[in-house]
């Protein structure tokens, strides 16, 4: 068909509609759930600001100050529901653990550790990759979920599993799918 009209100078151009599996999960959960969750729960400097991120900070240093507590108590709210709405549906919620680059690779802590490692009176932070990691691991395991868990293949690879901005690569991906896989067809009865 023909191309719509251009835009007039300056004009702000319509949000994308989301994707179907999001715009279906939103509808399923409501938007409490979405609400800043991914924003919460990431690891990451805030845009552009060159910063830490609490959560990071506090995950890397095992959470001296208590303030990640309430967020994780939060999320396992949130898996509850998640957990409850699956039973309904006559199945179980499986829960894939994706750790960042940061918690798996020594050279991107070295990095961090090199921009961020000290307090604010100058002196040298402990950061530990993987205590937050395991402890929500046990949790969630302590729990009941079933839970993947792709951190020590990661770690152990050759090859990196991140793009150099932190989200998974293919070899990443198919880490991943090579610990879901036997998890699902346990679940699910298929050899």
């Amino acid at each position: 068909g023909p191309l719509p009209p251009p835009r007039p100078p300056g004009s702000v151009h319509p949000p994308a509609p989301p994707p179907p599996l999001v715009a279906f999960l939103r509808d399923v959960r409501g938007a409490r759930f979405w609400r800043e969750r991914s924003a919460a729960l990431q690891v990451g400097s805030p845009r552009g600001t060159g910063l830490p991120s609490v959560f990071l900070r506090e995950a890397l240093e095992g959470d001296p100050g208590g303030r990640l507590a309430p967020l994780v108590d939060e999320l396992f709210e949130e898996l509850a529901l998640l957990r409850d709405d699956a039973a309904v549906l006559g199945a179980e919620l499986v829960v894939l653990l994706v750790p960042g680059g940061l918690q798996v690779e020594p050279g991107r802590l070295e990095a961090y550790r090199a921009a961020h490692g000290t307090d604010e009176q100058g002196r040298p932070v402990r950061f530990d990759q993987r205590a937050f990691h395991g402890a929500l691991r046990a949790r969630l395991e302590g729990q009941g979920y079933r839970v993947a868990d792709p951190i020590e293949l990661l770690a152990a690879g050759p090859a990196s599993g991140y793009h150099r901005e932190g989200h998974w690569n293919a070899h990443g991906h198919e880490v991943a799918a090579r610990v879901l896989a036997p998890l699902l067809r346990d679940l699910l009865g298929v050899d």
